[in-house]
């Protein structure tokens, strides 16, 4: 590609910004002189990439020749760039959107190298956050915001002013809200003050990297899917875990989880409801102890054992000092030192958000698939909030149930004032009758003027005894009651009857008047029955009359007609046997044709079927040709592949002699020294044996030279005679003599101590040796496979040879090949000629035998018409005749001709006819006459009806005055004055009986007064009592008021702090979960990735076209993961509260393809070997072979920092597994 104006300033901006992302030594960024030139070429340790910058006129040409002239350039240089990663970056100016499903395909094509399409930018900044999407760019701790994470709710709480008591059990769920309502009710409210001042405590990384702890090994014991010890080495900044599912992959990251937390995660949602933590890790037939061991190491060298035993799960020990789960989790992520105040919860859930990505992350894509959002309590989880969650929704449940209390308190007093202003009415009633209360004396006359008026109420005489009493005073009560009751029913009843009398009256002087128009509508009724009967049954007589006449007329129309169509039947009978006789002619001179068509037709197609038959067999011999002239292009293509093959499969085989020399040669010098260890130590054991007959000598020449010293008494020896002068002499003389065996036995102590000497270093020889061998095993099997590889190929393409029967010498195959491929393409071009005359002359026939098949349809059709036309006749015939036979007509030539009949009967028929319509005409007058005395019948009768029900009201009327006047013992003549006046009686002996019943009342209450009194007293004591109680539950409600304010306050501060959180994540880790989206895959057509929040939920959009779209709307299922993936990896890239350097990742590829599983790998290989901060050390778990095998192609450069471990089965000891070195 030729440089121009238009590209160099995108060429100097490209170089730049990759100057500023890939500074150090490792890097070296130039422009190629080579075709093409200006090509810019991004070399490291590990990558290499080109970048080429697209012009505006016609991108996908350029794109396509700068694409090959790179595959030009590797083919030039395969020895240095084959080690290296390549990845091939175009760079459009502009990216139209007609190109978009080419620039798709283009990603997605990952043969020969990645490729990427950026689009060109002068802007620095955009341009930098566009090279992000590289797998090979640094993605550093500079390019991200970090996340930092609220104080603990309860210390938040305890800064906002409420007590630690009240803050623990909002926070915990230990207690509940009626607990803790019963509790602060019982006190007097905090006021809650604001503290978001304090709120959003960040802690910051640690100064220096050296600070990270690392996992250095894992040792497990009856742990879950291991039975026995298994020991695991974690030390690597990769370890992969590879094997089909249920092999004890996720167990062991159970372990992990199990050691630093004391609980399992992926179980935390059964707490309370589930197992014990013992037997959720301990292996079903466990036999020991149930025991996790984690060796965690820093980069000064310095390590510690943290060891949990199963059945204390809430306690560890770190290098032997004990310790609770809090402090483990506190050392492991802030440090020793460290001074936080996190409950265990919180930092058990940080600890999880921030380091393990497994089953629960997979649950979270559940909903996020369903609205591509997510809710509070997730949300919680991701980022350790679920403590601001609790404890504000514990707040407003306990708001809720003070205001409930206060509720019911308002309702209990709302009842005690009703009762209170009860008993002050009674209070005021009994005051008021205490004042009326009177002497005997005054009893005694209110006595003697009830007992006057209830005799003039009752109409006996009443006397008022002597000693009168409360007795008397109910009996007079009732007397009074009864009395007027009965007076009040006698002056309504006595005012109806007066109001009613007139009516009654008038309908008394009406009913005579009603009785005589009864007795005459009655006769009138019954003579107009009589004379409607008679006109009934002469229109009966008339109508049967017409009916005959209508059935005579009828039966002659019929004769008419049956004679009528007979006649045209003749005719028509006659003409259908002509055309019977024209349609048969006519079908059999079609039949022939159509008999000679189909003779030509099969002709036809036997024709067809040769030349289709000979085309087959030439296209066959194409085909044929055309494999084996491409078989013969791959064969030119890669025979010198297939050569260097070759020579790196002899190199592979020399080495793997050599490697066998090696290892053959260290087992001989490992037997060899095997033998000589053991000669050692039987030679050690040989000279302990003799040290210990040395020692036992020497012990009994001590026990003899004792024995002799006891004999000899003077200077003369007993053995020769000599004289030595003294005794000391003479014993020192004997021992001088025996002085050998001391001698012997430090020799012989001085030769054991060699010859242990000698054992020991045979010994760490033959260790050294063994271990020797075992790297040589390794290296013989790394060989091996890459010898097995190498066979394979080289033979798959000798087997090619063979097949295309070429000769399997290099030097003869070129020119072989070149003369077949000669030969083959001449015989391609013959056969191709051959099929195309072949195709035509079918095309000829297939024309003459469709033009045949058109005459033989034309032939069906007139067929078809002639046969339907016969058939049609056929059946109009046997229809004329089975009508012939319906009438009952014989189908004759001599019965045709009936002209006179038909004329007779048409004259009788016409007679018939006005005979008809005369009677029609009186029948209809008598039927008129019917109808009018029918109505004036109904008239008549409805007339009776309304007289007879006038008759019946007036009788009931009089029945029921004449009732009335009996019931109050009144007159039957009764006038209206008599009436007013027995009213005007009633009722001033009602009166009379009110102002009784009022004396009554009034001696009651004098005759009561005493007890009254005392009543009085216990209501004034009650009401007392009724106050203070108003006047506490005032003070409750006023309380509650108050209590529920606060707590309302506490859920306001927790919210408003969780959503400064929240919105202070997605605000500095929004670009970052979209670059690492954009790493792993991009999804064309839409723009950058945003996380949104709103009350607590994450909500996720994308760009397209200026609008705001749901990704669940669009994206696939492996798009989805791709997003939470990002969200986990962005919370444990930036968090700033643990040094704690793991990342777990079980089985984080679910539905990838094969790109997705590529773009997953190289951001792995980026994380560990181009990120600043705390040094990362990842797990990763897979059942996907196809990710396995990229890993362990793309992190083969990282020799030692990568280990594997390749889980096989499980038997009876637990999962069976190999342990794969890096090197």
């Amino acid at each position: 590609m030729k440089s121009s104006e238009e590209t160099d300033p995108f060429y100097q901006a490209l170089s730049t910004c990759l100057a500023n992302s890939l500074s150090g030594p490792t890097w070296h960024i130039a422009r190629t002189t080579e075709p093409p030139p200006g090509m810019l070429l991004v070399t490291g340790t590990q990558d290499l990439a080109g970048f080429v910058v697209g012009d505006r006129g016609a991108p996908r040409k350029t794109y396509e020749d700068t694409y090959e002239s790179f595959m030009g350039l590797y083919r030039n240089h395969v020895r240095e760039w084959d080690p290296l990663s390549l990845a091939f970056v175009f760079c459009p100016i502009a990216l139209a959107e007609e190109d978009e499903e080419f620039w798709i395909s283009v990603e997605g094509d990952t043969r020969f190298c990645r490729k990427f399409v950026i689009q060109a930018e002068l802007d620095p900044q955009r341009l930098q956050r566009s090279l992000l999407r590289l797998p090979f760019v640094p993605f550093d701790r500079a390019d991200t915001v970090s996340l930092g994470r609220p104080v603990a709710a309860q210390d938040l709480l305890r800064a906002s002013g409420v007590s630690a008591e009240l803050a623990d059990r909002l926070v915990s769920t230990r207690s509940s809200e009626d607990a803790i309502a019963d509790s602060c009710l019982s006190r007097d409210a905090v006021t809650v003050q604001t503290a978001e001042a304090v709120a959003l405590r960040r802690s910051e990384w640690p100064s220096s990297a050296s600070s990270g702890k690392r996992i250095i090994s894992l040792d497990v014991s009856e742990f879950r899917a291991y039975r026995g010890s298994h020991s695991f080495d974690l030390s690597a900044d990769l370890t992969v875990l590879y094997g089909p599912n249920g092999l004890g992959k996720t167990s062991l990251f159970d372990a992990i989880d199990f050691a630093c937390t004391g609980r399992l995660g992926r179980f935390a949602s059964r707490a309370g409801r589930g197992p014990t933590p013992l037997k959720l890790v301990r292996h079903l037939d466990a036999q020991g102890e149930t025991q996790v061991r984690m060796t965690v190491g820093e980069c000064l060298g310095k390590s510690a054992a943290v060891i949990r035993r199963g059945d204390r799960w809430d306690r560890a020990t770190v290098d032997q000092a004990p310790t609770d789960r809090k402090g483990l989790l506190q050392w492991l992520g802030c440090g020793e030192g460290s001074e936080t105040v996190d409950r265990v919860e919180n930092l058990e859930r940080l600890f999880r958000s921030c380091h393990l990505f497994g089953q629960d992350y997979q649950a979270l894509l559940a909903q996020f698939r369903d609205s591509s959002q997510l809710e509070t309590d997730i949300v919680a989880r991701m980022l350790a909030l679920e403590d601001y969650v609790r404890g504000s929704r514990k707040a407003c449940q306990v708001a809720d149930v003070v205001a409930r209390r206060g509720g019911e308190l308002r309702t209990k007093r709302d009842e005690a004032a009703q009762k209170l202003r009860t008993m002050e009415e009674m209070r005021s009633e009994i005051r008021a009758g205490l004042q009326d209360a009177g002497s005997p004396e005054a009893i005694g006359r209110a006595a003697a003027a009830v007992a006057k008026g209830l005799s003039v109420v009752l109409g006996v005489t009443v006397c008022a005894p002597d000693g009168f009493t409360a007795d008397h005073v109910r009996e007079w009560r009732t007397e009074a009651v009864g009395a007027s009751s009965r007076l009040r029913t006698l002056v309504a009843e006595v005012g109806q009857i007066e109001s009613r009398l007139p009516e009654t009256l008038a309908a008394k002087q009406k009913m005579p008047r009603v009785q005589a128009r009864l007795a005459e509508s009655r006769a009138g009724v019954t003579a107009l029955s009589r004379d409607r009967a008679a006109l009934l049954k002469a229109a009966g007589d008339l109508r049967q009359h017409y009916d005959a006449t209508l059935d005579a007329i009828e039966r002659t129309r019929k004769e008419q007609e049956g004679l009528t169509w007979l006649a045209k039947a003749g005719e028509r009978l006659t003409a259908l046997d002509g055309s019977t006789q024209q349609f048969t002619s006519v079908l059999a001179v079609e039949r022939a044709k159509m008999d000679e068509a189909r003779r030509n037709l099969a002709e036809s197609g036997r024709n067809r079927r040769e030349i289709e038959e000979a085309t087959a067999a030439h296209v066959a011999l194409l085909n044929q040709a055309r494999t084996r002239l491409a078989t013969l292009r791959v064969v030119a293509e890669n025979a010198v592949l297939w050569n260097d093959w070759r020579t790196a499969l002899a190199r592979n085989d020399a080495m793997l002699r050599e490697l066998s020399h090696c290892r053959d040669e260290n087992s001989r010098q490992r037997q060899l020294t095997s033998e000589q260890l053991e000669g050692a130590q039987e030679l050690s054991r040989k000279a302990d044996e003799h040290l210990r007959t040395v020692a036992s000598a020497q012990a009994r020449l001590a026990a003899i030279l004792g024995q002799v010293a006891e004999f000899v008494r003077d200077a003369t020896c007993p053995t020769c005679g000599s004289d030595l002068g003294t005794r000391e002499r003479l014993l020192a003389a004997i021992a001088a003599r025996t002085g050998g065996v001391p001698d012997e036995q430090m020799s012989a102590a001085a030769n054991s101590e060699r010859l242990r000497q000698d054992v020991a270093t045979s010994a760490e020889r033959a260790q050294s040796l063994a271990r020797e061998e075992e790297r040589l095993g390794a290296e013989i099997r790394v060989a091996q496979e890459q010898r097995d590889k190498l066979s394979a190929l080289s033979a798959d393409f000798e087997a090619r040879l063979r097949a295309a029967e070429l000769p399997t010498s290099f030097d003869q195959l070129g020119e072989v090949v070149k003369r077949r491929v000669i030969a083959e393409e001449e015989q391609t071009r013959s056969l191709e000629e051959r099929v195309t005359a072949l195709q035509a002359q079918r095309d000829g026939v297939m024309q003459a035998g469709a033009a045949l098949e058109r005459a033989v349809a034309a032939l069906n059709v007139s067929i078809s018409s002639a046969q339907n036309g016969l058939g049609q006749v056929q059946r109009e015939t046997e229809g004329l005749r089975n009508e012939a036979q319906r009438r009952g007509i014989l189908l004759q030539p001599d019965n045709l001709d009936l002209p006179g009949g038909i004329a007779a009967l048409g004259k009788t028929l016409d007679d018939a006819t006005r005979g008809a319509e005369g009677t029609q005409a009186k029948l209809k007058e008598q039927e008129r006459l019917v109808v009018e005395m029918s109505e004036s019948l109904a008239k008549s009768a409805s007339a009776l009806q309304d007289l007879e029900r006038d008759e019946t009201d007036i009788r009931e009327r009089v029945s029921r005055h004449e009732e009335a006047l009996a019931r109050n013992g009144l007159p039957m003549d009764s006038t209206p004055e008599q009436l007013r006046e027995a009213r005007a009686q009633a009722a001033a002996r009602l009166a009379t009986c009110d102002a009784t019943t009022a004396e009554i009342n009034a001696i009651e209450q004098m005759l009561m007064a005493s007890a009254r009194t005392a009543e009085l007293v216990a209501i004034e004591a009650e009401l007392s009592k009724r106050t203070d109680e108003i006047r506490a539950l005032d003070q409750e409600i006023s309380r509650c008021g108050r209590w529920r304010e606060c707590f309302v306050s506490i859920g306001g501060v927790l919210d408003r702090t969780r959503s400064a959180a929240v919105d202070g994540y997605t605000t500095g880790l929004g670009p970052t979960v979209s670059v690492l989206q954009q790493r792993l895959r991009p999804v064309f057509g839409f723009g950058e990735l945003h996380i949104q929040s709103s009350e607590g939920n994450l909500r996720a959009v994308v760009d397209r076209a200026g609008k705001e779209l749901v990704p669940t709307d669009f994206f696939s299922e492996s798009q989805k993961q791709v997003l939470m993936l990002s969200l986990f990896l962005a919370i444990a890239s930036t968090q700033t509260w643990s040094s704690f350097a793991p990342v777990l990742l079980d089985d984080p590829v679910t539905h990838f393809d094969d790109l997705n599983a590529y773009a997953f790998v190289e951001l792995i290989r980026g994380l560990l070997t181009g990120h600043s901060g705390v040094p990362r050390q990842f797990v990763i778990s897979t059942c996907d072979e196809r990710l396995y095998q990229m890993i362990r192609q793309q992190f083969a450069p990282l020799k030692s920092r990568v280990n594997y471990y390749e889980f096989r089965s499980i038997g009876s000891g637990g999962p069976v597994y190999d342990f794969l070195a890096g090197t």
